[in-house]
């Protein structure tokens, strides 16, 4: 999350909720976000093009019907939740989702029925502008709603046409900038203004990239692809200090490949139809010639022919870099994963296993492409886990494995990242922490007070800190009420598996379907940065594991040791004999959200390491 200076007072509910709307898409599409609070890869018009792809997919290749049900019960969670639909619509759709289910087994039925439902959802974008307005002018205080649809925003933005880089550069433009500058801000008005710029008709943009020189030589080639090369600096008035530096840093080796009279909607759509162009010319070259050659540049001069305007448009970030510098470590960190591996306290077998995993972890990280990179991941996963039994589903197998860790992880993941937040952007925090009449590191003191009503003082005072920042007040509300109690940190965790588990299946498919058919869907950045997540978590965990271990384990005995302390916290969250809507006191909080005595319980005497 970052921090945004106001230069005015939030002094009404529908300027506040404007304000939460604006930072939560801008946290939304910030590079370096949090994965936990990122736009998700979907919504649930996004759902049925999905879910009609895999029963398309499942009833040409055969496979069973159990393959659809997550898929099903992803949309039907979507719909119930989806603060956009009207009730008719929701009805609707509910009624056709009934149907759906009864006819699991009939992928090819579900996929033509799947296509009606989208009929109900056909002006979804409009929908989601409306409900947006309707909140921040009239009920303020749907925050949760509020956040969701910025996220249903930016993904329905991207299925009509606008990339993401398009999004996040007209979020910056039309709601960041007037937020840090301006001395007063109509809500209503601008949000009006934001919206007309996702309605723009398409236009023609020529553009301008960065490629090697060797390039130039494939004059034929690149007629192909309706482009060109030249040696001289394109001769384009009116550019800005920024974009004449980039013209500027061209070097002897290098070529301004062209492409002119671009059909899109925006600059950002015209960056991504000319770089595809490119990569399918290159994928030629390198066929034939096996190197490295034929590189572009991730930056781009593209020129409205309409309104003579020139923008500077950016590749999308890396998926593999995604939410990552938001992490610190320290040496003991590096030390403790190098163990695991060369100092026994693995078996030779699970050692083995974790260094080849390091290495599909690596090439990743070297891929530039998003496909490879899933590939890579995966197999990283897969080589880790156990090998499933021959009966039953291959990624039930796999996912029952890999979620306990997911699980048991996941409070620490959510406090960590607000208590980093609140640092950023409150910097006095620390002293309200300080001097709390608490025992803790500071990091175990945030998490009393967000939680124990002993610190309902503390807490109005922290929040009083947080006045001009509503998104970062509203995230702590959240995470306070989702661990408020033990039934709430109950189904919170169980809420959490399930859509982690979903999110598998849906990895897995999309993996089969990059070996088999060489296809995805448009999302498959978002889940490399997920599975580049879990990844990770496993890695780091294992390693955690064997490191506090006695004995030489193996990858086996580590995660069976995980999966009975995910049941002990489900299961034994909640008691017959206790008061389970009772908020936690002082002494029962860390063991509450963190488990006690588990050996992936962060410490509660010793201070977090946080980049801030």
């Amino acid at each position: 999350m970052r921090k945004l200076r106001l230069h005015f007072e939030i002094d009404t509910p529908t300027l506040e909720a404007f304000v939460f709307f604006a930072l939560s898409l801008d946290e939304k599409l910030y590079d370096l976000t949090d994965d936990s609070f990122k736009a998700a890869a979907l919504n649930t018009y996004t759902r049925t093009l999905e879910l009609q792809l895999v029963a398309h997919k499942n009833f040409a290749a055969g496979v069973r019907k159990d393959a659809l049900k997550p898929f099903i019960e992803e949309l039907e969670w979507s719909v119930a939740h989806d603060a956009a639909l009207t009730p008719d619509q929701r009805s609707l759709c509910k009624a056709q989702l009934d149907n759906i289910s009864l006819r699991a087994g009939e992928s090819d039925q579900i996929s033509r029925a799947v296509a009606g439902l989208r009929l109900v959802l056909r002006d979804h974008f409009d929908s989601i502008q409306t409900a947006i307005a309707s909140i921040v002018t009239k009920d303020q205080k749907r925050k949760v709603d509020l956040q969701e649809l910025a996220s249903s925003f930016v993904i329905q933005a991207e299925v009509e046409g606008f990339p993401r880089r398009h999004t996040y550069h007209i979020v910056q433009k039309l709601l960041i900038t007037p937020l840090k500058y301006e001395k007063s801000v109509d809500p209503v008005a601008t949000l009006t203004k934001f919206f007309k710029a996702f309605a723009a008709k398409p236009r023609q943009f020529d553009c301008a990239f960065l490629a090697e020189k060797t390039v130039s030589q494939y004059t034929d080639l690149l007629g192909r692809f309706e482009l060109r090369c030249q040696e001289n600096n394109p001769k384009w008035d009116g550019l800005n200090k920024q974009q004449r530096l980039f013209v500027g840093s061209k070097t002897d080796q290098q070529v301004w490949l062209i492409a002119e009279k671009v059909d899109a909607r925006n600059a950002a759509e015209a960056h991504e139809e000319v770089a595809g162009r490119f990569d399918a010319l290159s994928s030629v070259i390198r066929f034939f010639e096996h190197k490295s050659t034929a590189t572009l540049s991730r930056l781009s001069l593209t020129k409205d022919l309409e309104t003579k305007l020139t923008y500077m448009s950016h590749e999308a970030p890396d998926p593999m870099h995604c939410w990552v510098g938001n992490l610190k470590y320290s040496e003991s960190d590096y030390l403790e994963l190098s163990d695991a591996i060369h100092s026994g306290h693995l078996l030779p077998d699970s050692a083995v296993r974790l260094a080849r995993a390091l290495r599909f972890h690596k090439a990743a990280l070297l891929s530039n492409s998003a496909e490879n990179q899933l590939i890579d991941l995966w197999a990283a996963l897969e080589g880790l886990l156990p090998i499933p039994k021959r009966d039953g589903v291959r990624i039930e197998y796999f996912a029952e494995s890999i979620l306990p860790i997911l699980t048991l992880t996941y409070p620490e993941k959510l406090f960590s990242s607000a208590y980093r937040d609140i640092l950023k952007l409150a910097p006095d925090s620390k002293k309200v922490l300080t001097e709390m009449q608490c025992d803790g590191s500071e990091f175990a003191r945030f998490v009393t007070l967000l939680l124990c009503n002993e610190f309902k003082t503390e807490r109005d005072s922290l929040l009083t800190l947080l006045k001009s920042d509503p998104l970062l007040r509203n995230k702590l509300w959240r995470l306070a009420e989702a661990f408020k109690s033990r039934i709430a940190t109950q189904k919170t965790l169980r809420a959490h598996r399930r859509k982690v588990k979903w999110h598998l299946y849906r990895i897995y498919f999309t993996r089969n379907s990059l070996m088999h058919s060489a296809t995805s869907l448009p999302y498959l950045a978002t889940l490399v940065e997920n599975l580049h997540l879990y990844v990770d978590t496993l890695i780091r965990v294992i390693s955690k594991v064997a490191h506090e271990s006695r004995e030489a384990l193996s990858i086996e005995g580590g995660l069976q040791y995980l999966a009975a302390w995910e049941k002990i916290r489900l299961e034994g969250l909640a008691h017959e004999d206790t008061d389970n809507d009772k908020p936690p006191t002082p002494s029962e909080v860390w063991p509450l959200i963190f488990g006690r005595d588990m050996i992936l319980s962060p410490a509660r005497q010793i201070e977090m390491i946080v980049a801030v």
